[in-house]
């Protein structure tokens, strides 16, 4: 299992995961850029990487690093991104090749967060989510302001007027009936999604278990696409109160 992400300090780290028997291990974190082959390296010295880049770090670990046989490897793990999964030049359609009885198992969580995702359509959902990312920005660029972090009405009355302003914005934003509505929306979905979402990420699932709880949320959103009215009038009434 890899993937590959920028970290807090703006590194791109690969990782790299082994499950083997009924056990799996964390192997390492590698700095990509460093780590990626010199082949992989365009003829202008643009570093980019690419699927066929991700994947070499990964063999290269696996062989170099680690000496295991790669005819060995009978699954591979990553999320849904056209990186890894592309059929031309993804880092699951290179890492097979050198592993040909290596099954491509996709990241069930990953999908579940993309599923999620498209409620983001739905505008007042996405603007819902956009002014949570803006508030928790703005709490978490400045220690001094977790002193108030339950008054942006405090913050707001600050002769620090960065501050101020920023968070009187905020407050006029989150004091939406708009907002007010689809963040209790929101959290009708997720707190139903999250056990699940842990399950996935377990390290002792198995398929049985995905499948009844991923079935077993199915049935429960049907439901409440069934009765979404009365859903819809206890959201609201709570949204009232």
């Amino acid at each position: 299992m890899f993937d590959e992400t920028t970290d807090v300090s703006c590194i791109e780290q690969h990782s790299l995961t082994l499950r083997y028997v009924i056990n799996e291990d964390f192997v390492c974190f590698v700095h990509a850029y460093r780590s990626i082959r010199s082949t992989d390296i365009s003829g202008s010295g643009e570093i980019k990487l690419t699927g066929q880049a991700l994947s070499h770090i990964v063999l290269d670990i696996l062989t170099k690093d680690l000496a295991l046989d790669l005819k060995c490897c009978v699954g591979v793990a990553t999320d849904g991104c056209a990186v890894m999964v592309s059929e031309d030049y993804g880092a699951v359609t290179t890492v097979k090749k050198e592993c040909p009885i290596a099954v491509y198992c996709p990241c069930f969580n990953h999908a579940l967060n993309n599923s999620l995702a498209q409620t983001s359509k739905i505008v007042p959902i996405r603007n819902t989510i956009g002014t949570l990312k803006e508030i928790l920005a703005f709490f978490n660029a400045s220690a001094k302001r977790h002193l108030v972090i339950e008054a942006l009405t405090v913050i707001s009355k600050w002769a620090d007027r960065n501050s101020s302003s920023k968070a009187s914005i905020l407050l006029a934003a989150i004091s939406n009936s708009d907002f007010i509505i689809s963040l209790l929306s929101t959290i009708d979905i997720l707190k139903l999604t999250l056990p699940v979402s842990r399950l996935l990420q377990s390290t002792l699932l198995n398929l049985a278990s995905a499948s009844s709880a991923i079935e077993g949320i199915k049935e429960i959103f049907q439901e409440k696409l069934t009765m979404c009215a009365s859903k819809f009038h206890t959201i609201f009434m709570n949204a009232v109160v």
